[in-house]
């Protein structure tokens, strides 16, 4: 224990001659593409205005996304939009700052349902608990709309 002290007691001195302060570093490797990783189950809720009337109001949903680890997502996703149900496949990109912080960009094609256009939209997104949790917000004026406010939750699975 004695020589572990001395080698502090050391550098801690050598930083004061240097003028330097010595200030413990956190060790983090940061957060990057890889700790958005695995399956994810979600569900999104949010408000269309501004549009044709047959897609003015509130929106909800729930699907699973599957992210690649390294920057790519894919998955299934089923959407209510006054009353109208669609379910949709989603491909799209991901990337994730340092900060765990970062932005994707999405487009769901309609499998079933009324939908028959392909919508596509980019979100914010904050990676929290070592990827377990990610909280998104979008807002896009897709849909022929003039504002889309979506708010979601991931959980990895």
């Amino acid at each position: 224990m004695r020589p572990l002290t001395s080698l502090t007691t050391v550098a801690v001195a050598a930083s004061l001659l240097s003028g330097h302060p010595a200030i413990a570093q956190p060790i983090s490797a940061g957060l990057s593409n890889f700790r958005l990783c695995g399956r994810y189950s979600f569900s999104f809720s949010g408000f269309v205005s501004n549009s044709f009337p047959s897609a003015v109001g509130y929106v909800s949903g729930v699907g699973q996304f599957r992210s690649n680890c390294r920057g790519g997502l894919t998955g299934l996703e089923t959407e209510n939009l006054n009353g109208e149900i669609c379910k949709y496949t989603v491909t799209g990109t991901y990337q994730i700052n340092a900060d765990g912080t970062g932005v994707d960009a999405l487009t769901a094609t309609p499998i079933e349902g009324p939908c028959s256009s392909a919508v596509s939209f980019a979100q914010s997104i904050a990676v929290a608990n070592g990827g377990n949790i990610v909280k998104v917000i979008s807002g896009t004026t897709q849909r022929g709309t003039n504002q889309v406010t979506i708010q979601q939750e991931w959980i990895r699975q």
